[in-house]
């Protein structure tokens, strides 16, 4: 028995092994007035009795190191997982951060060049901020230059020289809130330099009855006019050319933009206005004296 056991813990090489041997060891030591003394009341040989008892001690000691080793397995794997996890959340949110911080150095590079093109440049980014794609020849030096700034991108070909554009979604933002500070820009000052002339034109969408310029009303004055022009112009009022009637050569339409209108009520005290388009009759028009319409 005791060269046996003396095998045994000689041929201890490793970590589990020990542990194993130690806690059986333990059980068995523990055990062993309790266990001696029931397995003879069974019947067996005291003989026999520590190889019952060791045995034992030895199948329950494996037992509990294996599920140790197991859980701590488990644990081990589940630290690791945890660790990669944060891992890639972290890289994740990092290059979240990355993408969002050159996003707004970009943004606001744009944001300081945009008012610096020339006009030309920035009429392209207007007609792209207003259609989703437009035709221009590859090799404008303009296009080539907005090209050249990641302002707009090719969309496809159309022929052996043009291409259809788009604007970038990152600048049409900029470009966005560049057209609404221009228009609020615009608007103020228009507001402020509002004249007499332009107060009378502006009679034919505030009036409760329209004063001139249609049937059975007077003619409109030349300097009255040219304030309406001049109004059209500065984008303040719309010519809807697509709503005249089919009397195109002798009618014109007038349609009273919504932001002029909160505009002028905002600062210059107007009420609510009574039709946002007016067809103005051309024959009732005067300048220089003589009636506008065709002869």
């Amino acid at each position: 028995m005791q060269e046996w056991l003396m095998k045994v813990f000689f041929s201890i090489n490793s970590a589990k092994a020990a542990s194993i041997a130690l806690i059986t060891i333990i059980l068995a030591i523990t055990s062993w007035q309790t266990a001696d003394a029931f397995i003879i009341s069974q019947g067996v040989p005291s003989t026999f009795a520590p190889c019952f008892i060791v045995g034992g001690a030895f199948v329950l000691a494996f037992n509990f190191v294996e599920l140790v080793m197991y859980g701590k397995g488990r644990f081990v794997e589940y630290c690791k997982d945890n660790k990669e996890t944060s891992e890639r959340t972290a890289k994740k949110e990092s290059d979240i951060a990355n993408k969002k911080h050159a996003l707004e150095v970009f943004q606001a590079t744009a944001r300081s060049a945009i008012p610096h093109l020339p006009s030309r440049q920035i009429d392209i980014l207007m007609e792209l901020h207003e259609e989703e794609h437009v035709q221009y020849h590859r090799n404008n030096k303009d296009i080539s230059n907005l090209l050249k700034l990641n302002y707009i991108y090719t969309v496809s070909l159309v022929n052996e020289k043009d291409y259809l554009f788009a604007i970038s979604a990152d600048v049409f933002e900029v470009v966005d809130s560049y057209l609404k500070k221009q228009r609020e820009e615009l608007l103020v000052k228009f507001c402020e330099e509002l004249t007499d002339n332009d107060i009378e034109f502006l009679r034919i969408f505030f009036d409760e009855k329209i004063p001139f310029g249609v049937p059975e009303t007077e003619m409109m004055q030349a300097l009255v006019w040219r304030s309406g022009e001049a109004m059209l112009r500065k984008g303040v009022l719309k010519s809807n050319d697509k709503k005249r009637s089919q009397r195109y050569n002798t009618h014109t339409v007038f349609e009273l933009v919504a932001d002029t209108e909160k505009k002028l009520q905002e600062l210059k005290g107007f009420g609510s206005s009574y039709r946002q388009e007016v067809e103005l009759d051309l024959s009732l028009l005067m300048i220089g004296g003589v009636n506008h319409g065709p002869f």
